[in-house]
Parts: structure tokens; sequence; C-alpha cells
């Protein structure tokens, strides 16, 4: 999902269990927690801010649907100056990250928000956060938790009595302060993908693109985005070099990203990979849209 001026990410009233306040310590405790390659997808319903940089009094950012269901699209338009970036760093700085999360006695997993954290990469280039933490800022996000959006109307998510079936949670950051913590089972699936005004494509290798975080190029006009052609040329090399079932894994994968690319990219009737020729010497990937 895209951050852009445009987030489709998807939090309110709440079972989550947050910690007092206190001024942030400058040592912390940490224990990997157990990762989870089944965690529920979580989405933004909404943004609060207040004493962020621009945003000086509370200010809420709807990215529902107006029904209560987290909204497929938001699209955030204004001015250069007025803060767009800035509520599209706050959305990102929402995510939970492994290297980030407590194991208590039990097992049970807890994070805190990297925003809320000790700011490591790619908040550690956000450089006002000094001036947040000056001004005691106050960033809270209300998700939806297990929702769906594969339906335009939602209709998955309603259920007897025409109460949604997601859970409703709430995230609270006070900047500078110590972060509080969140049971990571409810949690754990809020991802954050985003980019920048300043857009570079990269031309390193997949695995390579992958390892860089989600949002940098939200925080650093330096940072690469990942090469779309580069991704779909490694899928179809792997797929034909692979045999028998792992062929058909990468065959199948490479047919997923040609469905996601047209899915997101305007106009964009199909996806082909053509191999080299005389007036070309490698393979590339062609798209094609209503005018050719």
């Amino acid at each position: 999902m895209g951050l852009a001026p445009t987030s489709m990410m998807g939090a309110s009233g709440s079972s989550l269990k947050a910690m007092i306040n206190e001024p942030k310590k400058t040592t912390s405790r940490r224990k990997p927690a157990a990762s989870t390659s089944k965690a529920s997808p979580v989405y933004f319903l909404s943004l609060t801010v207040e004493r962020v940089l621009c945003f000086k009094d509370r200010q809420v950012l709807d990215l529902s649907d107006g029904k209560g269901n987290p909204a497929q699209w938001t699209v955030i338009l204004g001015n250069n100056g007025v803060g767009k970036t800035t509520l599209l760093r706050c959305l990102a700085g929402m995510e939970f990250q492994e290297e980030f999360c407590y194991v208590d006695d039990r097992g049970e997993s807890w994070g805190t928000p990297l925003i809320g954290g000790d700011y490591s990469d790619p908040l550690s280039m956000w450089h006002e956060l000094e001036v947040m933490e000056k001004y005691a800022a106050q960033i809270d996000a209300q998700v939806a938790d297990n929702a769906l959006l594969s339906s335009v109307r939602m209709t998955g998510n309603i259920g007897k009595r025409n109460q949604p079936k997601f859970q409703k949670d709430e995230i609270k950051v006070s900047v500078g302060y110590e972060p509080t913590l969140y049971p990571l089972q409810q949690l754990r699936g809020l991802i954050c993908y985003g980019y920048g005004a300043t857009r570079r494509m990269g031309d390193a290798s997949l695995s390579e693109s992958l390892a860089s975080e989600s949002s940098e190029s939200l925080f650093s006009d330096t940072a690469l985005l990942l090469n779309a052609e580069e991704w779909l040329l490694q899928t179809d090399y792997a797929a034909r070099s692979a045999s028998g079932t792992m062929r058909d894994r990468f065959n199948n994968q490479l047919n997923q990203i040609i469905e996601v690319l047209k899915r997101i990219l305007p106009e964009i009737e199909d996806i082909r990979i053509a191999p080299a020729d005389e007036d070309r010497p490698r393979p590339r990937a062609e798209f094609l849209t209503p005018y050719g």
C-alpha cells in the first residue's frame, strides 16, 4: 500500500492497554518477539495530531469511508508546506516492528510504535522530532483490526445487527515520553508503505530493495524506490530457470505481481516480459495502455 498524498491504510475505544506517560528514559530493555506470517490485517480509521509542527491545535484526519469502515483510498490535497508529508510520517510512525518488541514472562509479545520508541530507522532521519519532543506532541491513531478491503461496499465487515465484525483499537503516542506498550497479537498486521515527494528509482536487486525500510523515502530525499521492472524480470528469470513445483510456484508469483501492478497502476491493461533482441540486449517489461 502506498502512503503518498494518498493513504490506503488503515483505530477507537479499545482493549489495548496503555502505560502511564513518563519522560522518556535513555535506555530500554528488549527481547526479540516471535514473528508471525499470519497476522490479521490492520487499517487506519483516523489520525489525530496536536502540537505536531505546523499542526498546533488538535486536528483529526478521517481515514474511514464515512460509515465506520476503513476507506480504500484517502486523498490528501494541499499546497506546499501545509503538512501533507508530516501526516504521512505520523502514519508511518505508527507501525510496529519486530526489533521493537518485548516478550513478557508468559511469552506474550508487546510493542511500541516506531514514533514512540527509540527513533531507529527510518524515523532517525526525521530531524523535527526534537521539536516535537520539546512541545510534547501528541499523535493518536484509530485502527480496525481484521477488517476487509476486498469489497468497496465493505459487506464483509458487517455482522449481525449491522455491527462491524472487526475490532477498533486506539494507539496513543506522546512524543518524548516513555512509550506505551501494546499487545502485538492485534497490531502486528499494521504495515505501512510510503514514499515522499522526491522519488528516485533504484537499480538494486529485489532482495536488496526488500531489505530497505518500507517508508524510508518519506523521511529521506536520498532513499531509492523499488524498481518494479527489476522485480518482474527477476521473478520471470526464476520461473524460467526452475523446474517442477518450483517453476509453478515462481510462475504463480509472477502472475500475482502482474495482477497487483495492473490494479494499482492507472490505465495499465496488460504486462508482459519481452525477450532481449538486437536493439535491446536485456529483457524488459512492457506495459500495455489504451495508447499503446
